[in-house]
């Protein structure tokens, strides 16, 4: 059994954000955390701890907050999960409720504040599996819309993604990138005709001055 609505005392705050775009319509960190700090203390509630998922997918829990909240809510530190939106925790209704079935195993709740989803509750849990599958049928539109657009995009020739090396993109379409073409033939050169492996290559880039585009070593 879940802890009852009335025996709540520590909540846990859980915020994540995976794009610049959610960002700016209002996701943000930040902003979220404001917000749910002030509906913990509306209710009265103690923050254990805000637990942060900066840049990460709803489509995984492959997630270290996610991942620490778990093993936390497994040692009984709080009594409520407070998150922001359902799809904050995740877009998949499987993961959801997978991750919402493990809180409650050790008698944690789930509460969305700005959506009428509260697993302390049983027209909140009914709420839950009606938001999540909504949170799940936007996730595969996104995802339709994202290959029907790359597919349009290689349709009128252009490029998707990060160039590859020696290429640089102008106006959607791949160009040759002069000094990085000669660097291309240089490394062929050293591997054909010096028998060099990639190690010594990298090495003797490397000692050259010459750094990958990141400027990582």
């Amino acid at each position: 059994m879940q802890a009852a609505v009335d025996s709540i005392e520590r909540c846990a705050i859980y915020t994540r954000v995976s794009t610049e775009e959610q960002a700016k319509e209002g996701y943000s960190l930040p902003a979220q955390e404001e917000r749910l700090r002030s509906h913990a203390k509306n209710q009265g509630w103690v923050v254990y701890k805000v637990y942060v998922d900066d840049g990460y997918s709803a489509s995984t829990k492959n997630r270290p907050a996610l991942k620490r909240l778990l093993f936390d809510g497994s040692l009984k530190r709080f009594d409520v999960v407070l998150a922001y939106k359902i799809d904050r925790l995740s877009r998949s209704l499987k993961d959801l409720i997978e991750i919402v079935a493990e809180l409650n195993q050790f008698d944690i709740g789930f509460k969305s504040c700005t959506e009428l989803i509260d697993t302390t509750r049983p027209e909140g849990r009914l709420m839950f599996h009606q938001f999540g599958s909504f949170a799940q049928y936007e996730r595969e539109l996104i995802s339709q819309r994202t290959s029907f657009g790359m597919i349009k995009r290689l349709k009128q020739g252009l490029w998707n993604g990060l160039p590859p090396y020696r290429y640089r993109i102008v106006k959607g379409k791949l160009v040759v990138e002069p000094k990085e073409a000669d660097l291309v033939k240089r490394i062929f050169q050293c591997y054909l005709q010096r028998n060099m492996g990639v190690v010594s290559i990298s090495r003797e880039l490397n000692d050259s001055g010459i750094k990958p585009r990141k400027g990582a070593s």
